[in-house]
């Protein structure tokens, strides 16, 4: 009877540093590179954006968003995107200052860029494109600059969020 008892202690104790070691490996992956930040200069001034960047791990978070959905556009901490100077996306006008940016699932392939700051919020549509070969596991936000114009794109799995803008 002693020695069934000791088997089954040591195999709980085996079970247990077992399970107590997953939850380690398991947050180890799912943080592979934590804050991304991308940012170019246009006219000497910074435009910036600083967010959390979430791994797919088999998932496809965009495809499963439902219409109207709200996204943080990052993950942990907000996603800040900063201007040094005045912008404008198409016909909206975005001043020069710090806000939080999300991102809005509108509908199908329909995706706005939210900033916000000081209870405003400033609506600009995305231009989709789903890329059928580069597949992206890490959220990431590149930003370009050509001259005074310059592009935000949000890149995820095989989705392709992109903002054009220019400087004022």
């Amino acid at each position: 009877m002693y020695f069934g008892g000791m088997v089954k202690l040591v195999l709980g104790i085996a079970l247990m540093t077992v399970m107590l070691g997953t939850p380690s490996l398991s947050a180890q992956n799912s943080q592979p590179s934590g804050r991304g930040m991308s940012s170019i200069t246009i006219k000497d001034k910074k435009i910036s954006i600083d967010y959390g960047r979430p791994s797919m791990q088999g998932r496809d978070m965009l495809a499963m968003a439902p219409g109207g959905y709200v996204w943080r556009m990052g993950k942990d901490d907000d996603t800040v995107f900063s201007t040094d100077i005045d912008l404008m996306f198409g016909d909206i006008s975005v001043a020069k200052g710090s806000y939080t940016a999300e991102t809005k699932h509108d509908k199908a392939d329909s995706w706005s860029l939210i900033l916000s700051s000081d209870g405003k919020k400033i609506e600009i549509p995305f231009s989709y494109n789903k890329s059928g070969q580069d597949h992206v596991e890490v959220f990431t936000i590149e930003m370009k600059n050509s001259g005074n114009k310059g592009t935000l794109t949000a890149l995820w799995g095989s989705h392709r969020l992109t903002a054009a803008f220019k400087v004022k």
